[in-house]
């Protein structure tokens, strides 16, 4: 059901990206939205292109994304500013967690971090060299306008 809102929504949006994880239980929704309702828009980050939908999150991808979140929203330029209660309570609780031997992981202290998970996953795909793989960017000055 979740997939078939997903594709209603981003549809009325003129067929608008949508930006899922593909690991876990986001999976079926991904593959149902793909497979089953034919949705072509859908952000692909890692894995292989050819054979893998959606963004998989691994521990370098999610380190990355997550730092540039947070260069985002710190800097004095940009003036980001968040005013829904809920994600700043996951943002409050949205930690570094140290694993010996493995490479570090973020995530909610506790709780739930689905959210954070989404608006870090939101501010990445805005990254000038992933757009340019979605639309046509034309650059003026400091500031770019999307052409699809």
């Amino acid at each position: 059901m979740f997939a078939y809102i997903i594709c209603k929504i981003a549809s009325i949006y003129n067929k608008a990206y949508v930006a899922i994880e593909n690991n876990g239980v986001s999976f079926a929704t991904l593959e149902y939205l793909w497979r089953d309702l034919e949705y072509d828009n859908i952000i692909h980050l890692g894995g292989n292109p050819k054979t893998s939908i959606g963004i998989v999150s691994s521990a370098t991808s999610k380190f990355e994304a997550c730092l540039n979140f947070k260069e985002i929203v710190e800097n004095e330029l940009r003036q980001i500013y968040i005013y829904d209660g809920r994600i700043i309570d996951e943002m409050e609780r949205f930690e570094k967690h140290s694993r010996v031997g493995r490479a570090p992981t973020y995530a909610a202290s506790a709780g739930h971090d689905d959210l954070m998970m989404s608006s870090i996953w939101a501010f990445y795909i805005l990254k000038p060299n992933l757009l340019d793989n979605y639309y046509d960017i034309k650059y003026n000055d400091m500031n770019f306008a999307i052409i699809m």
